[in-house]
């Protein structure tokens, strides 16, 4: 089993990161996730997701089943299932002096080459640092 974990601050309060982290929303933060499908209306422990990504040479598609969905321990965790990266992604808001601290922690099934993990670890840092510009941007006035 292989594990990654990634850390960023925002300087946002947790309530305004928090809105970030629905799924639906990350195909407009960055292109790394391409289409993000759902049934479901709402973000919630149960929902269903099928999700496409691939910024790389090739597109992946997994489904996502949310395990953990609670904005008052700033916790969102939720399987992966049905692509080449089964396992489970934890997201993690801690209120800071400055605003937010995010950890995002991908735990792998199987135990991954170090050319892979390294891959998956430029991915997660992109995906952090387009989330921090996208909740970061000042508003148009």
């Amino acid at each position: 089993m292989s594990m990654l974990k990634e850390r960023i601050e925002i300087n946002q309060p947790m309530a305004e990161v928090w809105k970030y982290l629905d799924l639906r929303r990350w195909p407009k933060i960055s292109k790394i996730f391409q289409q993000v499908e759902t049934p479901d209306e709402a973000m919630q422990a149960g929902a269903r997701f099928k999700v496409i990504a691939g910024p790389g040479e090739a597109t992946v598609q997994y489904n996502v089943e949310i395990v953990a969905y609670d904005e008052s321990l700033g916790r969102l965790v939720y399987k992966r299932t049905g692509g080449h990266l089964p396992g489970t992604s934890e997201w993690s808001l801690t209120k800071t002096a400055g605003g937010t601290r995010v950890e995002y922690t991908n735990h792998y099934d199987h135990d991954l080459a170090s050319p892979v993990l390294s891959s998956l670890s430029r991915a997660m840092v992109r995906f952090l640092a387009d989330l921090r510009a996208a909740i970061e941007k000042p508003s148009a006035a």
